[in-house]
């Protein structure tokens, strides 16, 4: 019988609670924070847990996870995706900025939002039977509110066919019917207008729907009438960057609101949120207007190990739903013979660093060097770098970039892999699969690039050699860092840069490009003059094994000019050929004020 991976992820929307439950991890920057009232935006990469933490806050996880009825919940998590909204066919006649279109666009997300909550309020509450006296109560808030509101907004209630209702579910269902013919009416009117041209007026003779009017009042008044309990409600928007600018700049006008008495917006991001501009113009601010909490772990600093501890713990929980009893460590062990060389590195630099040291302890020498003289030995004449086994949990980890995804990704495949191979009771994955896997994952994602550009917001606002020059830019901070982890320099490990100059425009759209998509992190450290603070970049783990880089250094990073980046940028072979003749040292900046170092190391300590 094949044994299911227990690494395979499900989009956490199509989970059962009871599988949303066993596989959450709480131990999560910001989960906490997310269950109290206010807004606030949830940002982090594609893959880092934020729909998952989202589907947990649905009542129905909820409601397991506390062992209370629904209606005991201190709030009621409502799920609103946005990948595909329903709203899509008419964007594009939606997108000219002006006031009639402000407000169909924002009768376009109301409909959108409103329809997803009343769709999950049916599934994620009514399924429970504590629900089944409540229906004299939902019917009431179905005529005196939902319908009252409605008409208000020159809804025409002659449009709804009279069918006895007998139970809560055919009030939700009757409800959203309500809203899907609303946005049909206001689809088909663009559709009509886009087929006549902007030359011609087509004129929209249906109801309008809007935050203050509509949707505020009906969920206080859905909180004041406790049918689902004293909970304050939470919208739980994902993948909020998804919507366009306008309705970006509506959903703003929503936070700042002051609704958080029984209303509050949770919004998540992949760090390309369009604007913090409400529609009047206004800026939401953090933390006055809403809280924000990144849960993306950039590898800067000791603060990665509290990534280390959750995914170690999400790993532990997956095996053991597999019925796999093995700790992580020993389920993804090192190549043996590789830690062993190492270990005898290990032993050479301690053995030695009383004369030749260069840290204040044998151990910071040990940890800095080992490994990265290892590669350098096995990348000597024989050229036999590429032999270097990324295997064992902790590199694995590291290469995951902070990314829990990229792992489990990962991880799958290795998984998959063992199983067509080896018996089905494998208690670990051998060293060479876990290698094998991620050096084939890191060549693909590097050759990849030009066709992640379908993944960003706006190829449009890119010109056309972008891609090349990012790609370039990849490949020669790729071999930049090769040539100084081959160096005799002090800190052999690096990953990050800093500019030391004022970019120009065009620097920092590939920066911004490489950013969206996920080659490059960003974190702030020390300027170089020694006051202030500067923008780090830091480069994807994930391609490491493509230039045979040691994925475990976090503190290590060089500061570049802006014309040392561009001429990273003209050609891979031209970098080659300078890093041949003269060294990493012709594109770094070493001109670095001598009292500025301890502040670095304050600011970045070894991991």
């Amino acid at each position: 019988m094949t044994k299911r991976n227990p690494f395979a992820v499900t989009t956490p929307e199509y989970l059962t609670a009871s599988e949303a439950n066993d596989l959450f991890v709480s131990d999560v920057p910001g989960y906490r924070h997310l269950r109290e009232p206010g807004h606030a935006f949830l940002n982090g990469a594609r893959g880092s847990g934020k729909s998952m933490i989202f589907r947990f806050l649905e009542p129905d996880c909820q409601r397991l996870a506390n062992r209370c009825s629904i209606q005991e919940l201190p709030f009621i998590g409502i799920y609103v995706p946005n990948k595909s909204p329903q709203y899509q066919p008419s964007e594009l006649a939606m997108e000219e900025r002006n006031s009639a279109n402000l407000l169909y666009n924002e009768h376009a997300l109301v409909l959108h939002v409103i329809n997803h909550a009343f769709r999950a309020l049916a599934i994620k509450t009514l399924e429970n039977t504590e629900f089944e006296d409540r229906f004299p109560i939902i019917k009431e808030f179905f005529h005196d509110v939902f319908l009252s509101y409605l008409e208000r907004s020159m809804w025409d209630p002659r449009s709804l066919t009279a069918k006895p209702i007998s139970n809560s579910h055919e009030v939700f269902k009757v409800i959203r019917r309500i809203l899907e013919d609303m946005l049909f009416k206001l689809n088909n009117h663009f559709k009509a207008q886009l087929a006549q041209g902007t030359s011609t007026f087509v004129a929209y003779d249906g109801a309008l729907l809007g935050f203050s009017d509509f949707v505020a009042p009906l969920f206080e008044e859905l909180h004041s009438s406790q049918i689902f309990g004293s909970g304050k409600f939470y919208l739980l928007i994902d993948d909020a960057d998804e919507l366009s600018t306008q309705k970006t700049e509506i959903l703003n006008s929503w936070i700042f609101a002051r609704t958080t008495g029984f209303l509050s917006v949770k919004a998540s991001t992949q760090l390309r949120y369009k604007t913090y501009l409400t529609s009047s113009r206004r800026r939401i601010e953090s933390p006055h207007d809403f809280a924000e909490i990144n849960i993306s772990d950039v590898y800067t600093s000791d603060k990665h190990q509290g990534f280390n501890t959750r995914l170690t713990q999400i790993v532990k929980r997956r095996l053991q739903l597999a019925e796999i009893e093995v700790d992580p460590s020993d389920y993804f062990p090192e190549d043996p013979k590789q830690k062993s060389h190492i270990q005898e590195i290990h032993r050479e630099i301690h053995d030695r660093w009383e004369i030749h040291g260069k840290g204040a302890r044998s151990r910071d020498d040990t940890y800095r060097y080992a490994r990265a003289e290892y590669i350098t030995r096995l990348g000597g004449d024989r050229k036999q770098s590429s032999k270097y086994s990324y295997s064992g949990f902790e590199t694995l980890i590291d290469i995951s970039s902070g990314v829990i995804r990229e792992f489990l990704d990962a991880a799958t495949e290795m998984f998959d892999r063992t199983s067509v191979k080896f018996a089905q009771n494998e208690k670990s994955i051998k060293p060479h699969v876990q290698s094998s896997v991620t050096r084939t994952r890191a060549n693909n994602r590097l050759r990849n690039i030009p066709n992640e550009m379908k993944n960003i917001r706006d190829p449009l606002q890119y010109q056309s050699a972008d891609i090349k020059r990012l790609n370039a830019l990849i490949m020669g901070l790729g071999s930049l860092f090769k040539e100084i982890l081959r160096s005799p320099r002090s800190e052999r490990r690096v990953f990050s840069f800093a500019i030391s100059d004022q970019p120009d425009e065009g620097l920092l759209r590939i920066l911004e490009l490489a950013i969206e998509m996920g080659l490059i992190q960003t974190s702030t450290i020390g300027r170089k003059e020694g006051f202030g603070r500067t923008r780090l970049y830091i480069l994807t783990r994930q391609i490491a094994p493509v230039f045979n880089l040691d994925p475990s250094g976090f503190s290590g990073y060089k500061f570049i000019t802006s014309k040392k980046i561009w001429e990273l940028m003209s050609s891979p072979t031209a970098v080659a050929n300078i890093l041949r003749s003269q060294s990493a040292s012709y594109f770094i900046d070493d001109d670095i004020p001598k009292d500025l170092f301890s502040a670095i190391e304050r600011d970045h300590p070894e991991a």
